[in-house]
């Protein structure tokens, strides 16, 4: 399993945050989201260089997505070690109203929406293959 990608963790990190009451410490997020996306130890793990010094690519990318976060104000630049959702964030993480389908990020290998699943299925090619996450929030 390659490293995710940018797009791949950004609604874990986002939902890893609304998770700890919308603020938390980066080391304290990385291994919830490796988690959530059940990452082998050894992409977790790997290390790679970085100048002169080796730093954990996973944390890195992390990091990085935290940086594309901020510039789609989702979360606030604020304190170098503290990381938050923007009021932004808060509202796109709410449930979503029926009849709303919002494409949260896109990839190589699809899109990651956020809707009603009978929603969700009425905008999906027959014939495709999807995974659905269910939450139960109301």
């Amino acid at each position: 399993m390659s490293l995710p990608s940018q797009t791949q963790l950004m609604l874990p990190l986002l939902e890893s945050l609304s998770e700890r009451g919308g603020a938390a410490r980066p080391r304290d997020l990385y291994d919830e989201i490796a988690g959530k996306l059940n990452l082998p130890s050894e992409v977790r793990t790997k290390m790679v260089e970085c100048g002169d010094q080796q730093v954990n690519a996973f944390e890195r990318r992390v990091r990085w997505t935290r940086q594309t976060a901020v510039l789609k104000n989702l979360i606030a630049k604020g304190e170098r070690s503290l990381w938050s959702l923007t009021d932004t964030a808060h509202a796109r993480l709410g449930n979503i109203m029926r009849g709303t389908i919002l494409t949260f990020a896109m990839s190589e290998s699809g899109a990651f929406l956020w809707a009603n699943a009978e929603d969700a299925l009425t905008v999906i090619e027959p014939g495709v293959s999807f995974t659905i996450n269910w939450t139960t929030e109301s």
